[in-house]
């Protein structure tokens, strides 16, 4: 089980949910990182991808839930932040996904919605590719470093970046969402800042006076990274992968 699916991440036990908020997230778009500020602050519920497979089979052998309907209670009744937050993360797959199986609009019911994504495609389709062959997608995983240049895993990281950005923006449509959006860029550039904004957004009462706690997670900046970012702008910029 992961780390952070057991008790000991926990809230106390709560039936009153005031709040609920969805992380609309895209791979390698700094999602974690928003994440895991908004968690850190114990305002915000505590916010992950709640509706990854991966998880909900670590969550099923802890609660033993008999359908998705009463996993949604149950992560409502753990993860819920004192003042009546809650909320989670999700790619679009997995909104899909779970969506041919409960209402998701019921079970989060006035949700809001950040959309995180980044501005450098490229450089997010290089990571994606990194974090495909090392495991490696933060800087606190143990992957090992062992990945090979591999432009054509770059393009198609790059077009499932594109794909999902696509199903993002037909969903907001079809729902009529207006989601705040929030950039990679901004957020690491003005991390504290970004995460005050966010809690603004959600009209999460808070003191302005109040420290936001530093990331527990950086970056994960490579010299592997940055070389592949080089080669693949340089075929880009020869116009060798049209």
């Amino acid at each position: 089980m992961r780390p952070n699916n057991g008790p000991a991440f926990d809230y106390p036990h709560s039936e009153d949910v005031k709040k609920h908020f969805i992380v609309a997230s895209v791979p390698r778009s700094g999602s974690t990182l928003l994440c895991r500020g908004l968690w850190s602050t114990k305002l915000a519920g505590a916010p992950k991808e709640y509706f990854n497979r991966v998880h909900i089979a670590d969550f099923y052998k802890r609660w033993q839930f008999q359908n998705l309907e009463q996993y949604c209670q149950l992560l409502k009744q753990h993860r819920t932040s004192p003042n009546g937050v809650f909320g989670i993360k999700s790619h679009i797959r997995q909104l899909q996904d779970i969506a041919q199986h409960i209402d998701i609009f019921r079970e989060l019911p006035d949700a809001k919605f950040i959309y995180v994504y980044r501005e450098d495609k490229m450089r997010q389709a290089v990571s994606f590719e990194y974090g495909r062959q090392t495991g490696r997608w933060s800087s606190d995983d143990q992957g090992v470093d062992n990945a090979q240049y591999n432009p054509q895993g770059i393009m198609e990281c790059l077009q499932e970046v594109v794909a999902a950005e696509q199903g993002w923006s037909q969903f907001f449509d079809t729902h009529k969402i207006e989601p705040i959006r929030v950039a990679y860029e901004s957020l690491a550039a003005n991390y504290a800042g970004t995460i005050r904004d966010l809690l603004s957004y959600l009209e999460i009462e808070f003191s302005t006076q109040d420290t936001i706690p530093e990331p527990d997670i950086v970056p994960l900046a490579s010299a592997t990274k940055q070389e592949w970012y080089e080669k693949i702008h340089r075929l880009q910029s020869a116009g060798s992968l049209e």
